[in-house]
């Protein structure tokens, strides 16, 4: 329980100390798509995650299940979640090039923030591919 405990604390405290990178590039194309991106992206980004720290494994995968984004009724979003689709490998896959390419401080910031955002009460939903408009998850609250 320890580890557990001294891992929060560590994200936690990466949170504050490490800014976030620059804005990604602006949704260009459907707005439903760039949703769905992002969801894949950040189910690869914490697969990765999961894998680069394992003894949090389970608090990543915990967080992915429960994230507020996924109780929300956006059209094609199964598929997205199913570990062994092409489009959730190829995050992965992506998300394992990016962090392999960064200092492991650097690592434990991007984690740490997508913990963070799967955390949040509030659907929340942000990543590095797109940026989507503040209001892009309201129509899917109706």
């Amino acid at each position: 329980m320890r580890s557990r405990s001294t891992l929060a604390l560590m994200l936690g405290s990466l949170l504050i100390a490490v800014p976030a990178a620059a804005a990604p590039p602006a949704c260009t194309i459907a707005v439903d798509e760039c949703v769905k991106t992002l969801i894949a992206e950040t189910a690869g980004v914490m697969s990765e995650c999961g894998h680069l720290f394992p003894e949090a494994r389970e608090i990543f995968e915990k967080a992915l299940q429960n994230w507020p984004v996924l109780k929300l009724p956006i059209p094609g979003l199964a598929p997205l979640m199913d570990e062994t689709s092409i489009f959730r490998v190829q995050w992965r896959q992506t998300a394992r090039e990016r962090l392999a390419g960064l200092p492991a401080s650097e690592r434990q910031a991007v984690c740490s923030r997508r913990l963070a955002m799967l955390t949040q009460p509030e659907p929340t939903l942000m990543g590095d591919s797109v940026s989507l408009p503040a209001d892009a998850l309201k129509k899917y609250s109706k």
